[in-house]
């Protein structure tokens, strides 16, 4: 596997997982409500 398809891989990986942490870092209470923006509500079945 070539370095560039490696970089493009963790770049694919990458980006949603910094979506996520920057919706969580700006809006704290939407993200514990919403997460993961679709239906089930993972995180607010969960106690805090």
């Amino acid at each position: 596997m070539s370095r560039r398809s490696k970089r493009l891989i963790l770049l694919v990986l990458g980006v949603p997982n910094v979506i996520a942490g920057a919706w969580a870092v700006l809006a704290p209470v939407n993200w514990y409500e919403d997460f993961p923006g679709w239906s089930p509500r993972l995180v607010s079945a969960l106690p805090p």
